[in-house]
């Protein structure tokens, strides 16, 4: 028997009538759990800092380097195995230090998406261009490790969101007007929360010498890609595509995504940054983009599970679409 997740939509989303609704206990259940969920952040984020300054942070950076790292490789947060963190965790430990040493808030930048994310449902690709509890998760998440930090180390966090919108117009033509529009929608869902003093959005668009008009090599016959990767391509893009599209646009992905991660680089290493993602990499410390995750959230749309009187969040794909039984609620993400 499959299992059964509530997608919450906007009442306007058209999707509504794809899916039953969630029966009315059901439907009051969840919202007043989406409720608590957006009133705690807020609590967060408005609360006062609970470590002594001085106390806390004139101790040994390498004592509690050692202890924010431990923080970091939480299951709360981290999904890696230990043993492939090997490589990470003394670089990782090295820019805690530097942080610890200068009083700074420990900056992170977390590579989440291209200022959309692609839809759950594989009878409509269209992508989703706003924000919804799928951000509000990532929310959540950045809300609690800034709470534990603070409570070690009070300069706290400064998370930066990075959303590389230039990647996704160039490999896949995502309009940046649509791109820049979700970046402003979760500015304002963060201002709303109050963690914008320690949370901000790096739009690759508005990065200095970005340019929309880089030329693209020509299109030309490539190695076929396998059937997953041709379903990414397409699931991303919006549209399905022949498997020589799906095979140039993989290539333009990797072009892209290099020339970004130069661009990147200097703004990282200007802020002392820290490079997070969501999936595990030989190279940086993994942070979940909601409880439990350990998959890209742009893949989709998180719906709920009720588990022992409470909800667990569940990311729905096109690829998962089909193992749950999906009901709906209307809700939408508040911004006030």
């Amino acid at each position: 028997m499959s299992t059964t997740l509530i997608l919450p939509l906007p009442p306007s989303d058209l999707k509504q009538g794809v899916h039953a609704q969630a029966d009315a206990a059901t439907q009051e259940r969840l919202l007043q759990w989406l409720d608590a969920t957006v009133n705690a952040i807020r609590a967060a984020c408005l609360g006062p800092v609970t470590a002594d300054l001085a106390d806390r942070t004139a101790r040994d950076s390498e004592s509690l380097s050692e202890e924010l790292v431990s923080l970091f490789l939480h299951k709360s947060f981290n999904h890696q195995s230990r043993g492939r963190l090997r490589a990470i965790l003394p670089r990782f430990r090295q820019g805690l230090q530097s942080h610890i040493d200068a009083m700074r808030p420990l900056t992170l930048y977390f590579l989440y998406n291209g200022g959309y994310r692609a839809s759950p449902l594989p009878q409509d690709p269209a992508p989703l261009f706003h924000p919804d509890q799928t951000e509000l998760m990532l929310l959540r998440q950045i809300a609690l490790l800034q709470a534990r930090v603070t409570q070690k180390y009070a300069p706290g966090i400064d998370f930066v969101i990075v959303l590389n919108n230039g990647v996704a117009a160039y490999v896949n033509d995502i309009s940046l007007d649509k791109t820049s529009r979700y970046a402003k929608e979760l500015r304002e869902i963060i201002e709303s929360l109050g963690a914008s003093k320690f949370v901000r959005v790096l739009l690759q668009s508005e990065a200095p010498g970005f340019s929309s008009s880089q030329p693209k090599p020509g299109y030309q016959t490539l190695p076929e890609i396998n059937q997953k990767e041709h379903a990414i391509v397409e699931r991303f893009l919006g549209r399905p595509c022949s498997a020589q599209e799906a095979s140039y646009r993989a290539w333009l992905y990797q072009i892209a995504e290099t020339e970004w991660a130069k661009d990147l680089a200097p703004l990282v290493t200007r802020d002392h940054g820290l490079l997070l993602r969501q999936v595990a990499s030989p190279g940086m410390l993994s942070f979940r983009a909601f409880p439990g995750g350990a998959i890209r959230a742009q893949n989709g749309s998180l719906g709920f599970q009720e588990v022992d009187q409470t909800w667990v969040p569940k990311l729905i794909s096109a690829e998962t679409y089909s193992q749950y039984q999906i009901q709906t609620i209307n809700w939408s993400l508040p911004l006030a």
